[in-house]
C-alpha cells in the first residue's frame, strides 16, 4: 500500500459494474459497428484498445507519456503478494531511469 500511496497515481477502469448507462452524447460505435452504451463496455473497450487485453483485474504501469514501464499483468499474477510488490518496485525503478534520461537531454 505504501508504494501505491506514495509513488503512484492509481487510475482504475471498472468493467464489472453493468448498471451505469452512458449519457446519449457519450455513447459511440466501435470500428466494427458495436454500440457502446454503458460504462463497463466503454472501459472494456478502452482496455482492449490500449492494452490488447480484456481481463479483470489487469495491472498496467505507465509513465507520464503513456508508455508501459513493465509488461502488463493479469489476475493470475496478483495472487502472490511478493510478485505484485516486485512488479511495482520494478516499475518505479524504470520510471526513475526514464525521468533521469529526460532530464539529461
Amino acid at each position: 500500500h505504501k508504494l501505491l500511496d506514495e509513488e503512484y497515481v492509481v487510475i482504475s477502469l471498472y468493467a464489472d459494474e453493468k448498471k451505469i448507462d452512458l449519457m446519449a452524447d457519450e455513447q459511440f460505435y466501435t470500428k466494427n459497428g458495436k454500440l457502446i452504451e454503458s460504462l463497463d463496455k466503454k472501459n472494456l473497450w478502452i482496455q482492449d484498445c490500449y492494452f490488447n487485453e480484456n481481463s479483470q483485474p489487469l495491472y498496467v504501469l505507465l509513465d507520464n507519456k503513456g508508455n508501459m514501464l513493465q509488461p502488463k499483468r493479469n489476475y493470475k499474477f496478483s495472487i502472490i503478494k511478493e510478485n505484485y510488490i516486485s512488479f511495482l518496485e520494478s516499475g518505479l525503478e524504470e520510471y526513475k531511469k526514464r525521468m533521469n534520461l529526460e532530464l539529461a537531454k
